[in-house]
């Protein structure tokens, strides 16, 4: 049998081989990369949602409760023996500050601005956004019985265990957004009752970026007394800043507009870890509140996003506060 003569590959058979193998590997390592940005981008979208859900569900809850009393002190007249009968220690079952970090001694008395932030118009403030303070009161398992029903929650979840002593008894929740060491911005809580908040804020959602709130209020004008002669029928006529609620040199006016609340507008602006985004392209205006609600004078309706590539996601939504009379 003659033997088949073996040749190998020339010279420029070879060179063309490695350039369609080279392209081939580009071709597939470009691909592998783009669909590892995609399902970057898929998941960072499915965590921006999960958190935004988490938030909404969590916010609604503990404001929805608002403002409930005991049955025991929501149906009798204020005793002339409890604490701070005559002149009562908050204004309502809602209060909030704009522009400010989390309030500094018990319940909220002062929104501190925090360092940096000097004026609402300043990137501090903005980045800082809103302060929301949220006031309850547990319900006792049976008449005068110690412990409570175990229904009513804080911000960070935990039930209200104790039952109220007297009627200013009340469980806090105070919602505020801050930077952690990590860098990362996160919607913060700090929990405790009307005699004090717990001594370490904690964080609730990471990559909360802006927290705005809008009080819907029955029968006020901005920065004046309640009108007394006003139809109150506890229903929202128009939605105001927290600074809009004051009163200057009227604390007694300032706490009756709170008393006044009715519902709440929630804005909230969320992002993704860093390099999600498909582009780093500069990201539009956005408006938490929605672009109905956006105002100049209210600097925190706008948020001018970074270049960062990150993906970012604005929830908006309704609170009726359907216990906001309960607190005279």
């Amino acid at each position: 049998m003659r033997r088949r003569i073996e040749r190998g590959l020339t010279l420029v058979e070879l060179m063309i081989s490695l350039v369609l193998a080279l392209v081939v590997i580009l071709a597939a390592a470009t691909a592998l990369r783009v669909a590892r940005r995609g399902f970057a981008t898929v998941d960072a979208m499915g965590q921006l949602q999960d958190n935004a859900r988490f938030a909404v569900e969590l916010i609604q809850r503990v404001a929805s409760q608002s403002g409930y009393l005991d049955d025991g002190y929501a149906v009798q007249t204020r005793p002339r023996d409890f604490p701070l009968a005559d002149a009562p220690q908050t204004p309502g079952a809602v209060q909030g500050y704009d522009d400010a970090l989390a309030p500094d001694g018990a319940v909220g008395v002062n929104g501190s601005r925090g360092a940096g932030c000097t004026t609402a118009a300043g990137p501090a403030c903005r980045q800082a956004g809103d302060v929301l303070v949220l006031r309850t009161q547990a319900a006792a398992r049976s008449p005068g019985a110690l412990e409570s029903d175990h229904a009513s929650i804080d911000c960070m979840g935990d039930t209200l265990k104790t039952a109220p002593t007297h009627r200013d008894d009340l469980g806090v929740s105070v919602l505020y957004v801050d930077v952690g060491s990590d860098g990362e911005p996160s919607l913060m809580c700090r929990a405790g009752s009307t005699a004090g908040l717990a001594s370490r804020p904690q964080p609730m959602i990471q990559g909360v970026e802006s927290f705005q709130v809008l009080y819907g209020v029955d029968g006020v004008t901005p920065n004046a007394p309640a009108d007394a002669a006003a139809v109150v029928d506890g229903v929202a006529e128009r939605y105001l800043r927290a600074d809009q609620m004051v009163v200057a040199g009227d604390t007694a006016a300032t706490h009756e507009n709170w008393r006044r609340v009715r519902s709440l507008r929630i804005g909230l602006v969320l992002r993704g870890p860093p390099d999600d985004a498909r582009d780093r392209a500069p990201a539009p205006v956005l408006h938490p509140l929605g672009a109905g609600m956006s105002s100049a004078a209210d600097p925190g309706s706008r948020f001018v996003p970074e270049t960062d590539g990150r993906l970012r996601q604005t929830v908006a939504f309704t609170i009726q506060l359907r216990n906001a009379p309960a607190l005279p």
